[in-house]
């Protein structure tokens, strides 16, 4: 039988939260700028 643990976060929906975009927003100031080193770091150590 296979264990799965809970998700470390609910999804927005079962938060009821107003904004159900509200965690997107929170961390787009760190996705953004990480997926761009990632893609120069890529680029540098890939090609």
């Amino acid at each position: 039988m296979l264990v799965v643990p809970p998700p470390a976060s609910p999804p927005a929906a079962l938060l009821e939260l107003k904004d159900q975009d509200g965690p997107i927003k929170a961390q787009i100031l760190t996705a953004i700028p990480l997926l761009a080193r990632n893609v120069l770091v890529r680029y540098l150590f890939c090609f």
